[in-house]
């Protein structure tokens, strides 16, 4: 983790300490300078707070929370600036008796009304699932700003609630990109890809601009329901807009087209994207594989070893199932051993399945065995790839007796 001036709340930067704090590049050199410091300015409280808020930006911030506990018990008074990081960290650990105590010194302080610990609070109780607490602090404040709607519908969104979400959004007195963007790809997420693309025309009437993240989920929705009309609609907006060049706009116009079953044109962006990243590949051998193009899809993942680019779990996910339906045991064979020399912790367990269904598809079940014997924990996908490869290759009993020990380990059966 990075720890720079940039990453400051909003001390001045003439302030004597933040010079050595600056220099922190790793957490390792922040600790001795945090013992330093704290022992040479003891009561300064806008240290305590880049310190706390440095350690909640680290992938455990267990540390900032542990140095709250430090602060108060050497009778240092935390302010508006302490709290919105510490319930960004609780969120983070699942924190939730933590954050309530952490809540409960902010109702002692009288901070409530503070803008940024109100809507960090908010966040806080949803991130944690704790839906109606997150209800219960909105309805509580006078702070009713796009901010603090946005942060509720967020959390009703992520938890499954999309109808109490609109409900709220329609209750919004102003609503701007971040917040439309906050709604429509909820319901994105949700499956609802109807219902995204309507939101998506209903902003548009509203006269609010979309930006990238806008157009990205939308070209998404419009991907997954083979909303082709629409999609091309965002392709002539992109058009007049000049952004032809944002790879991330591209690389969704390219997924929307292969999805559509319109690989012509999906082929045609891709040939023309000078600067592909692994998600341009990823897009259109996908694509390929997912509208059965599979010589095509294994064509275009030659050429991109050719070109020494770099692939990921992702590309492997739809190069394995077109090794599969085309026989393709050797490339198979060595997508297995990039994956145990690149991914030797993996425990992604769609792509061991998809090498359980390869190497039964391809005649080999003898190495669908050994791939499905290494898989910690089974998932059903597995299970029922190994049962249907061994019957596939008319070793019944063994398949039988697999599906005992599958019903034995509790798998609900597949419909």
């Amino acid at each position: 983790m990075i720890i720079s001036s940039s990453s400051v709340i909003t001390p001045p930067q003439t302030h004597p300490s933040l010079h050595l704090l600056s220099k922190c590049t790793t957490m390792e050199q922040l600790k001795p300078i945090h013992a330093q410091i704290i022992k040479t300015n003891p009561a300064d409280l806008i240290i305590w707070n880049t310190i706390i808020r440095a350690y909640s930006l680290t992938p455990s911030p267990f540390p900032a929370i542990n140095l709250y506990k430090f602060m108060l018990s050497s009778d240092i008074k935390p302010n508006h600036y302490t709290f919105p990081c510490l319930f960004k960290s609780c969120a983070r650990i699942d924190g939730l008796n933590e954050g309530k105590q952490i809540h409960g010194q902010v109702l002692k302080l009288g901070l409530c009304c503070d803008a940024f610990i109100h809507t960090s609070l908010i966040s806080f109780y949803a991130q944690v699932g704790e839906l109606d607490d997150a209800r219960l602090v909105f309805d509580e404040s006078p702070l009713r700003d796009a901010v603090s709607f946005t942060a509720l519908v967020t959390g009703y969104v992520n938890n499954g609630r999309v109808e109490d979400a609109r409900k709220l959004f329609d209750e919004m007195p102003v609503r701007d990109v971040v917040s439309w963007n906050c709604v429509i790809s909820g319901h994105a997420r949700n499956k609802l890809f109807d219902e995204a693309i309507c939101l998506f025309n209903e902003m548009r009437r509203a006269g609010i601009k979309p930006d990238e993240s806008t157009l990205v989920t939308v070209l998404s929705a419009c991907a997954q329901s083979g909303n082709l009309t629409t999609g091309e609609q965002i392709k002539t907006s992109i058009m007049d807009h000049k952004l032809c060049s944002n790879l991330r706009i591209v690389n969704s116009l390219i997924d929307m087209y292969a999805k559509c079953n319109e690989l012509g044109k999906a082929r045609s962006l891709f040939d023309g994207v000078t600067n592909k990243n692994v998600i341009t590949w990823n897009v259109m051998i996908g694509g390929y594989t997912h509208t059965h193009c599979y010589k095509e899809s294994l064509d275009l993942f030659r050429t991109m070893l050719q070109l020494n680019c770099e692939s990921n779990e992702v590309t492997f996910l739809s190069v394995l199932p077109a090794c599969a339906h085309m026989g393709a045991l050797d490339i198979g064979k060595w997508i297995h051993a990039y994956i145990g020399k690149n991914f030797p912790r993996s425990s992604n367990t769609s792509l061991f399945t998809s090498l359980i269904d390869m190497y039964a598809k391809c005649g080999d079940i003898e190495a669908a065995k050994t791939v499905f014997e290494s898989v910690s924990p089974e998932s059903l996908a597995s299970w029922n790839a190994m049962i249907s490869g061994l019957a596939m290759h008319r070793r019944a009993h063994e398949a039988i007796g697999l599906f005992k020990n599958m019903m034995v380990n509790g798998m609900m059966l597949q419909e």
